[in-house]
């Protein structure tokens, strides 16, 4: 396991995702993307301490890695319900109870899923 290290985050470039830390046992400054930071509740700040491994690039370079922002709250890897998943929900919300109600007052469905998605987008289902 490669050894955990801190510093300074001494320049960040947040429209870029990318910055400079310069570790507090000296040397040259570790080159950070923002994918190297993980499970943050928010972006880095210049000033911020970061705990990082360091890994060498192809150049002979180092990058920090596996960082993390010290007194920032970790967040969830999954932060939160995606807009898809809501949008899917709804759908099969929506569609088990026009089914049903297919079912209840006619006996049995009578409109093809194809029928359901065509009067849905054209607004044609009434309550």
């Amino acid at each position: 396991m490669a050894k955990i290290i801190s510093g300074q985050l001494a320049v960040w470039k947040d429209k870029k995702g990318f910055g400079f830390i310069k570790p507090d046992h000296g040397g040259d400054d570790v080159f950070i993307h923002i994918t190297a930071i993980q499970f943050a509740s928010r972006r880095p700040f210049s000033g911020d301490v970061i705990h990082f491994q360091m890994e060498a690039e192809a150049n002979g370079r180092f990058k920090a890695v596996n960082a993390m922002i010290e007194g920032a709250t970790i967040a969830s890897s999954r932060q939160g319900f995606p807009r898809i998943g809501w949008f899917l929900l709804i759908m099969v919300v929506v569609m088990g109870g026009y089914f049903y109600d297919q079912m209840v007052n006619d006996g049995a469905v009578q409109a093809s899923l194809g029928a359901l998605f065509a009067n849905l987008l054209l607004g044609a289902v009434s309550a």
